[in-house]
């Protein structure tokens, strides 16, 4: 018995180091150290499923010197910045550092719910004439989950190529013998994993949070909706599913691909046969850029877009997203842009599918309140969007939520739309949100009781992994 406690010892130790060394912040190091110092036994098994703040598997990999891929990758990169009329005003001009993507004229469209989301995806599913490229966080194995593979299944039978990219953590109740079945009729089905071998499934930190479809390399929808009856139907308890998708034509199609083509090399290897196409940038279209960013980047990207649009909001910045989990640089962004008078609003849901994330959200809530900020809770089902509107000429949906695991831990997707038409259709959509939402009152706090704010306290201290 000794000897095991002098062996968890001496791990704990090994991986304090480890600790130390690769943590993103002093609080998130010292924290783990004294974790596995003092309680190794318990400590260990969470360090290996949650203690890793990067990719390494995913930026190794990036690395590689495929000279297929990294052709193909350099010519989509220099087709798209230099056949794309960039509109793009100066002041976006970070957005398209931190995005590695230029402003180009694409023609955008919002789809304000499953129902019209997932009628416009499967009709340009049924469209396809050379292939689909399908990347979903969730994929259910029921009603819509199997009318989706229905409609892909006729779509190879006529010839047409299919890539389906699952992530294991958020698909785990999709059956490995559908994704076998699939890969046998011809379809091509792959996981995405932490890891490329089985043990990584141990470290859940990881999860591609992207939902993109794009056919034909033409066309393209990305949003917060991923694949299952709750997404149109809405959820038993937690009454209608609340989401906004788009679809868009255009330039930003490639930088679409080149995501997914990413995805799908580090996983399988191989390349998918995709085509890349120029577009007529004649026409006066919507200023678009996409964000494809995750732990395998050199900066933390997502959070430094959000902090971004804080600080260059000068009359409105609202926000809808299901989860509110912010750490002290975006509280200070947001408590500077009120400051600044700018009419900041933060829409999350009130019915919750995460009583944990709930709870941690709620000091992130106080916050806010205290500072001036209008916080309201969405009363009509479940509010998943992903939606950012900034003064009335830029808006953006994605995949993105508001914590930490979007900022640091995810793969996602953020489409930024330089647009007055389209920003007013954001608007329109966010005020008929915060017309079915409640005003978190300013003194909610003061109204919880002690062992509700105890628990909520207790709770934020896992912030940088939820």
């Amino acid at each position: 018995m000794i000897s095991v406690l002098i062996l968890l010892h001496g791990l704990g130790i090994y991986t304090a180091h480890h600790a130390i060394t690769r943590c993103q912040s002093p609080q998130g190091a010292i924290a783990w150290s004294i974790a596995l110092f003092t309680f190794p036994i318990l400590s260990l098994p969470l360090y290996v499923t949650f203690g890793s703040h990067r990719f390494i598997g995913y930026v190794r990999a990036r690395r590689i010197r495929d000279s297929n891929l990294h052709a193909q990758l350099d010519k989509v990169f220099h087709h798209t910045e230099n056949e794309g009329l960039t509109k793009g005003s100066n002041r976006m001009s970070i957005v398209e550092q931190l995005c590695k993507y230029s402003f180009t004229n694409n023609q955008v469209q919002l789809l304000i719910n499953g129902e019209q989301a997932f009628a416009a995806i499967l009709g340009a599913i049924d469209a396809a004439e050379d292939y689909v490229l399908l990347q979903s966080y969730i994929f259910r194995n029921d009603e819509l989950g199997n009318e989706f593979l229905s409609r892909l299944r006729r779509k190879r039978q006529a010839g047409v190529r299919v890539y389906l990219l699952f992530d294991q953590i958020g698909s785990n109740d999709l059956p490995n013998s559908v994704v076998r079945q699939l890969n046998s009729e011809g379809l091509e089905a792959a996981w995405f994993r932490s890891s490329r071998i089985r043990r990584g499934r141990l470290q859940i930190n990881f999860r591609n949070h992207r939902k993109l479809v794009i056919v034909d390399g033409k066309k393209a929808f990305l949003g917060g909706l991923n694949i299952g009856d709750e997404y149109k139907e809405g959820l038993k308890g937690l009454g209608k599913w609340r989401d906004t998708h788009i679809v868009f034509e255009g330039p930003a199609v490639a930088a679409a691909q080149i995501s997914f083509v990413e995805d799908w090399h580090y996983i399988t290897d191989q390349l998918p046969l995709v085509l890349w196409r120029s577009f007529d940038q004649t026409q006066s279209l919507q200023a678009m850029t996409l964000g494809v960013f995750g732990p395998a980047d050199e900066l933390d990207t997502c959070r430094l877009l959000f902090i971004h649009s804080l600080n260059m909001a000068r009359s409105r910045i609202w926000i809808a997203s299901p989860y509110l989990v912010l750490d002290e640089s975006l509280l200070s962004a947001f408590q500077m842009a009120r400051l600044r008078g700018v009419d900041v609003r933060v829409l999350i849901t009130d019915k919750t599918d995460n009583l944990f994330v709930a709870y941690a959200g709620m000091f992130s809530m106080s916050k806010l309140i205290n500072s001036g900020i209008k916080v309201y809770q969405y009363q009509t089902g479940f509010m998943h969007q992903k939606v950012m509107l900034i003064d009335d000429h830029t808006a953006t949906v994605g995949s993105a939520n508001l914590d930490q695991r979007s900022f640091s831990l995810n793969f996602e997707v953020m489409a930024w739309v330089e647009d007055s038409t389209f920003a007013h259709e954001v608007a329109r959509m966010l005020e008929q949100d915060l017309s079915e939402s409640h005003r978190v009152d300013s003194d909610f706090w003061l109204k919880l009781s002690w062992q509700k704010r105890f628990l909520v306290m207790f709770v934020r201290l896992f912030s940088p992994i939820l």
